[in-house]
């Protein structure tokens, strides 16, 4: 499975060390950190992702992509309102998200034992 073009990933080397030596090294990081997921990272775990069962992906890949989105928030925040602020945004939004995880839960375990109530 191929995260995203070979081409995509030749470019986006090429400016991430373009932007590390324009003085963006945040930005320059991430852009090969990308890279390296692609041609390092993933093809390690890929197997092992794959003998997963549906259900418990169905679980992790939702909760990465809502944590990876509070993440995403905090520095949107962080630039807007400065650091304090976006630290405590993301710390309210990882709670509610957590909270609302057990709430699932509880509900799945209910359904579960639904058959053995008695009454």
């Amino acid at each position: 499975m191929m995260l995203f073009p070979d081409e995509f990933a030749v470019y986006a080397v090429i400016v991430g060390i373009s932007l590390i030596i324009v003085g963006l090294p945040r930005w320059g990081i991430a852009l090969c950190a990308s890279v390296a997921l692609h041609w390092i990272v993933w093809p390690e775990l890929e197997p092992h992702i794959n003998r997963l069962p549906a259900a418990i992906l169905l679980i992790i890949f939702p909760l990465l992509f809502v944590l990876g989105a509070v993440l995403l928030l905090k520095y949107f925040i962080t630039i807007v309102y400065g650091r304090d602020v976006g630290d405590q945004v993301a710390a309210v939004y990882v709670v509610r998200v957590l909270d609302r995880i057990g709430v699932v839960i509880k509900w799945l375990f209910s359904l579960l034992l639904r058959p053995f109530r008695r009454g």
